[in-house]
């Protein structure tokens, strides 16, 4: 019988190896290339379950939860108890979705509003080439530069024409502006922005001296609230929420990676999107009530989802507004217009309410990627979300596409704006931004301003130049 000599089985067995690893990063590679792209194969509610809100001025007793529960209506969780919202489950698979709201109507006569438990989505974009490092680079103009190593990545707060990480050479000055607005501030220490995300890695060395401190009910320190668990832990376990932090409040000037747009705030992590970026409406209600309550002034809101129009998102965004709370919301990743119906069109940045800011990508060239929505209507402005490069989990940074890209420069403007002017309303400071966008003659007919972010105008309340 023929044997193979040894180093035949040897080269063989390296040949094997070499192309398990190659399928291995085959495979990862498109594992990244799900998560980054947003997808509405997923089912848009959560099976069997639904959100109850009833009017707050009655008295909800255990006797009323007994009953609903003995018609089938199993009350999972408490969203807000002082808003009389719940989240419940309710089995009939047998007719559909509508007929079973009808029928929960029914049983529950005194309801407000009765809506399926949706699901949302962070909106990544395509994924962009990794990054490599910058060299320092100096044009002699009047901003401020950091000693932070990869500063000249970040050309959405300063473009000197150096090219992003696909290659592409920016347009000199189709930026944010910020490093020549931090010769008038830098600093942001006493807004809190609520990260509405997937948590955010709260011992990053870039973001950890700048993470909101609270107090559980126990008296234990606290960076956030993770709606999903019911708990205080706001890990992230995604990346996106991490993401965005960094762009918004990575600490400035401490000679480590990247550096936000305020060098110092407080960023509060507060997750309802899960690993996979998908969170429930009844999550999503929970965070923006736990951010009203303990004292955010600015919500990112980096996530959405189209066609969905949930008069109960809709009321907590309205609570925001009335706690006085900017609710910056991304224009979502679909490249179409949020001027249509509502079926669709992206939400909650659509919603028509006087605190919600809502957001387009722009690349180095102050173009709009194709992926952007827009909206003449609907889309205040736009700001960089194209090759941005910020922090993500375990000590880590990377680049990112999408509107939840853009989102972050302009929460971190107003964070800025909030420390020099605490008294400004939420629709002052949305009128304040669209005036010192930077006008771009050919978005005239896609944004309300017709505008890119300039973070310098907004701190000097300047006119925004014609470009």
């Amino acid at each position: 019988m023929d044997t193979i000599p040894t180093g035949h089985s040897s080269h063989r067995g390296e040949l094997f190896m070499n192309i398990l690893i190659i399928i291995g990063r085959v495979f990862s590679a498109l594992a990244i290339i799900l998560l980054h792209s947003q997808s509405y194969a997923q089912s848009d509610r959560v099976p069997n379950e639904y959100v109850i809100s009833f009017d707050r001025n009655k008295n909800f007793s255990s006797s009323f939860k007994a009953a609903l529960e003995s018609k089938g209506l199993r009350i999972e969780e408490e969203v807000n108890a002082r808003e009389k919202i719940y989240q419940v489950h309710y089995a009939d698979s047998s007719i559909p979705t509508r007929d079973r709201i009808k029928q929960i109507q029914k049983l529950a006569p005194s309801a407000i509003r009765v809506e399926p438990n949706y699901r949302y989505h962070a909106f990544f974009g395509p994924t962009p080439p990794p990054q490599k490092q910058q060299p320092p680079i100096e044009d002699g103009l009047p901003t401020l530069s950091t000693n932070d190593p990869f500063f000249n990545n970040l050309w959405g707060l300063r473009n000197i024409a150096q090219k992003d990480s696909s290659g592409q050479t920016g347009l000199k000055n189709a930026d944010s502006a910020s490093s020549k607005a931090w010769m008038q501030q830098t600093s942001a220490e006493n807004v809190i922005i609520a990260i509405i995300d997937t948590g955010v890695d709260y011992n990053h060395p870039d973001l950890a001296a700048n993470m909101w401190q609270g107090r559980d009910p126990n008296g234990k320190l606290i960076h956030g609230f993770n709606a999903i668990a019911n708990n205080f832990d706001p890990m992230d376990d995604n990346r996106h929420g991490t993401h965005v932090a960094g762009t918004i409040g990575a600490v400035g000037n401490n000679g480590v990676g990247v550096v936000g747009v305020a060098w110092k705030t407080q960023i509060m992590a507060v997750k309802f999107l899960d690993s996979d970026g998908s969170g429930a409406l009844a999550d999503a209600i929970q965070a923006i009530d736990f951010a009203i309550e303990n004292g955010a002034n600015v919500m990112n809101n980096s996530w959405g989802a189209k066609g969905i129009v949930s008069k109960e998102l809709e009321a907590a965004v309205a609570r925001a507004r009335d706690a006085g709370i900017v609710f910056v919301a991304a224009a979502g990743n679909d490249g179409t217009s949020n001027d249509g119906s509502a079926n669709n069109i992206s939400y909650p940045a659509s919603y028509k309410l006087s605190n919600v800011i809502s957001v387009a990508a722009s690349d180095n060239k102050d173009q709009m990627p194709s992926f952007s929505n827009y909206g003449k209507s609907s889309v205040h402005l736009m700001a960089p979300g194209v090759n941005i490069f910020s922090t993500t989990p375990g000590m880590r940074y990377d680049s990112f596409n999408g509107t939840s890209m853009a989102t972050p420069h302009v929460s971190g403007a107003i964070a800025l704006l909030l420390e020099k002017h605490a008294n400004l309303s939420p629709l002052e400071v949305r009128n304040r931004l669209m005036k010192s966008s930077d006008k771009i003659s050919t978005f005239k007919d896609k944004l309300i301003s017709s505008g890119r972010l300039n973070v310098y105008n907004l701190l000097e309340d300047l006119q925004g130049s014609a470009r």
